[in-house]
């Protein structure tokens, strides 16, 4: 989010409802429902604050993972974005109680990475 702008991240990280609703009934994880799908780009959406609206333009990119915006300001009528995410989904599963409770697993690394949006 920025002064004038708040973003909206579209990821490929996709969820089967069916799958969540019912995977106690079929002894799963609910993380059995939720997806990745390389082939869909990741979307940025952005709306602007003064008027509640999104802006006419959505910007598409290769398929990548966002855990966190690390910062967002404008400047030159580009809105500049500071991410902190991966190429790809393999990360997601790093973050299971499973894998967390596991003291020496080494987590999956984040890549922090600007963005330039023109605005």
């Amino acid at each position: 989010m920025s002064q004038n702008y708040v973003v909206f991240i579209e990821q490929p990280l996709k969820m089967d409802l069916l799958k969540i609703v019912t995977s106690k009934l079929r002894g799963k994880p609910i993380n059995d429902g939720i997806y990745w799908d390389p082939n869909l780009e990741t979307v940025f959406h952005m709306i602007s604050k003064h008027t509640g609206k999104p802006v006419s333009a959505k910007y598409y990119v290769k398929a990548m993972a966002d855990f966190h915006q690390i910062n967002a300001f404008e400047q030159d009528d580009f809105l500049l974005l500071d991410l902190l995410g991966s190429d790809d989904g393999g990360a997601v599963n790093d973050y299971l109680i499973q894998n967390i409770l596991q003291i020496r697993r080494v987590l999956g690394p984040g890549v922090a990475s600007p963005w330039a949006f023109p605005v």
